[in-house]
């Protein structure tokens, strides 16, 4: 057990130590050279606009923090309505697909003209729809009360949303850090390009990927104590309460290392190349990963 702990803490350092290469990576960058001038040489424009002066960057800023403000609040509102009026939303939406079949089916025959075949793979899907809700129609029932407990979960632990709505945030401001580095370091390569910058470039993209990766496990990990904390403390008597604080807990000290070695072999996996490129036992063996 103390063994598996000290392995688990190492990776957490190796993370640490990454974050910190990371960053040193974003104030070289941004003490070699201008964000402005990085953006001048890039899109070969005379005269930049300081991004601070932008009228339409800052509109764009504003409007983008309003749409993130009202998803909040549309989001809330639509788990609230899932968990209230689940069986009539579910009924609703299938009565939408199949309108938009028949709309499918009906449009290409009423056309004509040779369009006729058009309509004859929504009618198909049409027909496997249909027979599918009449034949396992004592399934939909499960399939609602399944739909209904997941937005009562949500309902009940709110505040989940808003440890992904903390953690986009401040994936956000590492993004806008990140690039705004990318793009001076890039205008330096362009102008005297040399092996150091490449690799500078790589190894950035590189822990940028791994940082992503080890915030969404973050997140997932949270999400996962929460629901399981919250099912085996509900009975029939009463909803359970998920332990949301302790996940986040958990994930930023005693599961840390493991939550970022994870994180690690994803990052690797996706830089692999596509298997679409390789050929044989290779891409037999990246298909498999």
């Amino acid at each position: 057990m103390f063994e598996r702990e000290k392995t688990d803490a190492n990776w957490g350092y190796c993370f640490l130590i990454c974050f910190c290469v990371w960053v040193g990576i974003i104030i070289y960058s941004f003490c070699i050279g201008d964000l402005n001038v990085a953006v001048k040489v890039l899109t070969k424009n005379k005269d930049p606009v300081k991004l601070h002066e932008d009228t339409n960057f800052m509109r764009n800023l504003y409007n983008m923090l309003i749409a993130l403000a009202a998803c909040v609040i549309f989001v809330l509102i639509y788990i609230w309505c899932m968990s209230k009026f689940t069986r009539a939303l579910c009924f609703m939406s299938i009565g939408f697909v199949e309108i938009f079949l028949l709309a499918c089916i009906s449009l290409p025959i009423k056309n004509g003209n040779g369009q006729e075949m058009a309509a004859i793979f929504p009618g198909i899907i049409f027909f496997f729809m249909n027979m599918s809700i009449c034949c396992w129609w004592s399934k939909m029932e499960v399939a609602i009360a399944v739909i209904g407990v997941a937005a009562d979960f949500y309902v009940e632990t709110k505040r989940i949303i808003f440890v992904s709505l903390f953690f986009f945030v401040i994936h956000l401001i590492l993004s806008f850090a990140w690039y705004g580095a990318f793009m001076i370091l890039i205008s330096h390569t362009k102008k005297s390009a040399d092996a150091m910058r490449y690799t500078i470039l790589f190894f950035g993209w590189f822990i940028y990927a791994y940082i992503s990766s080890v915030i969404h496990n973050i997140v997932g990990y949270t999400a996962s104590v929460g629901v399981a904390t919250y099912y085996f403390s509900s009975n029939a008597e009463k909803n359970g309460s998920a332990e949301i604080m302790l996940g986040l807990n958990w994930a930023r000290t005693k599961n840390f290392g493991s939550i970022c070695l994870g994180a690690l072999c994803i990052t690797i996996l996706k830089m692999l190349p596509h298997p679409e490129n390789r050929t044989g036992m290779s891409r037999s063996c990246l298909s498999c990963i």
